[in-house]
């Protein structure tokens, strides 16, 4: 039996597949980006949807779990101990942790050369050439920018909020269903969403989904 769990900055999905990669078991728990949220956090959803799928089989050959922020062995590291001390029963597992873009392009190419792009609560591109030469770029968490996703675009929303009520900007520019949301608030009452961030992370990744023609609506 293998493990498979996909972990990103607003859910995480685990997954049991038998030999022949029949799927037993799905369970979707809260986030598990490991920056996104505190890392304790992470853990407590990474174990709960672990939990569930043993209990359809225990006997794990290997687990693979892709996860937001992992950014090094370091990460992996913590995270695999993390497991392990709270989940003795995988100690004869072969367990994996790599940021979530792998789970993305392995889903897509099945393996085979190509880009893929990950656009949701944060972001990050990942590519693998013809010789298995790879790169990534972004993935560096919200506090980075994670360009395109609902944190950056809900950041810029902020921004574009305060120049509006300072008059820096044309209020023309602001977006109407943003406003909306906005409730015409005072600006000080929203900038306490920047600093610091809730246990879920920062509210405005999601006032990304409330742009105009945001490709994360329909995601």
């Amino acid at each position: 039996m293998y493990i498979g769990i996909d972990g990103g900055g607003t859910k995480t999905k685990t997954m049991l597949v038998d030999e022949a990669l029949q799927v037993l078991s799905v369970v979707e728990t809260g986030p598990s980006s490991i920056r996104t949220v505190p890392f304790e956090m992470s853990m407590d959803h990474l174990e709960a949807g672990i939990r569930v799928v043993l209990e359809k089989n225990d006997k794990i050959k290997a687990l693979f779990a892709g996860l937001g922020d992992v950014t090094g062995e370091s990460d992996s590291k913590a995270v695999k101990e993390a497991l392990l001390k709270r989940l003795p029963e995988l100690k004869e597992a072969v367990i994996t942790v790599k940021n979530d873009v792998f789970n993305a392009h392995a889903g897509a190419l099945a393996g085979e050369e190509g880009i893929a792009l990950i656009i949701g609560t944060g972001s990050v591109a990942f590519g693998v050439d013809h010789t298995g030469k790879a790169h990534r770029a972004g993935g560096y968490s919200y506090k980075e920018g994670d360009l395109g996703s609902a944190y950056g675009l809900g950041s810029q929303a902020l921004r574009l909020l305060g120049k509006v009520y300072d008059g820096r900007a044309e209020g023309a520019r602001l977006p109407i269903s943003f406003s909306s949301i906005s409730a015409l608030r005072p600006f000080p009452t929203w900038s306490r969403f920047m600093i610091p961030p809730t246990p879920q992370g920062p509210r405005w990744r999601n006032w990304g989904r409330s742009l105009p023609n945001s490709p994360l609506k329909a995601m």
